[in-house]
């Protein structure tokens, strides 16, 4: 290789550099240096999650085998709606304190259908 030709090829990397950021997680922090957000992979599914000022998780969204879910959660940390595009249809819940499902909807189903299962996190 020249050294035009690598003097090309870092210049190219500097320049992808300047627009692309990489990496396998992205946290963002409070002023008081506490990370509220975070993007990226966990056990091999992308993922994002928010917690509050208690440094709990409040709500989080992912994808899985089974397709895209989002988890809203309370101060306790039960879920208390959740919102997933699964194979058979899409899925949208509103769950009691126990995470029992009070109000739900699935495309593809009958009222009365199960609540899908939770991703291993």
């Amino acid at each position: 290789m020249t050294t035009e030709e690598r003097l090309e090829k870092l210049e190219r990397k500097i320049e992808e550099m300047q627009t692309v950021i990489r990496t396998t997680r992205l946290c963002i922090v409070d002023n008081k240096g506490r990370y509220r957000a975070r993007l990226g992979m966990n056990n091999g599914k992308p993922e994002l999650d928010m917690k509050d000022a208690n440094g709990e998780v409040r709500a989080m969204m992912f994808v899985d085998s089974e397709g895209p879910r989002m988890d809203m959660k309370d101060a306790n940390g039960k879920t208390r709606a959740a919102l997933a595009v699964l194979k058979d249809g899409g899925w949208l819940g509103i769950l009691d304190a126990n995470e029992k499902p009070v109000w739900k909807a699935h495309e593809n189903k009958r009222p009365g259908q199960p609540f899908p299962k939770k991703a291993a996190k």
